[in-house]
């Protein structure tokens, strides 16, 4: 049985960096493709750390959703410095990443079901993600 890391955490703001839509390549009759990304940020002075996920959905190559939020968590000081801190860089656990980031994601379902409710861009959401498949290793920061 793997060591869980227990790591003190707290959700301190939510930022909406983009959202676009457009009608005009949401009538386009073909396939839905997905475009999925992840992002990781600190301010070490603060104990920050800001994971972003950018998602576009489009047809034919031409985005018709493209949002991107960022979810900063306040890390609990010793914590911080003992399982997080080393030396020059900042190393975050795989397993705790994909934590924050499954919180980033049902966070950015939320802000795009709100801006797109009862709009033609309704039926359009974000899935569910695998996202311990999608980050496979450790954050590292260099400071």
């Amino acid at each position: 049985m793997e060591k869980q890391l227990k790591i003190p955490f707290r959700l301190i703001k939510i930022e909406e960096i983009q959202l676009s839509l457009f009608e005009k390549n949401i009538n386009l009759e073909a396939p839905v493709d997905q475009n999925v990304g992840f992002g990781f940020g600190a301010n070490v002075e603060d104990r920050i750390i800001a994971c972003s996920l950018s998602f576009t959905l489009e047809k034919e190559d031409k985005p018709f959703i493209n949002i991107e939020v960022a979810c900063h968590f306040e890390i609990e000081e010793k914590s911080f410095k003992t399982k997080l801190l080393q030396k020059d860089v900042l190393k975050i656990d795989k397993d705790f990443a994909s934590h924050l980031a499954m919180i980033t994601v049902g966070t950015t379902r939320g802000v795009l079901y709100a801006h797109t409710k009862s709009t033609p861009f309704e039926e359009y959401f974000i899935g569910l993600l695998n996202v311990q498949e999608m980050i496979d290793e450790d954050i590292e920061m260099t400071l």
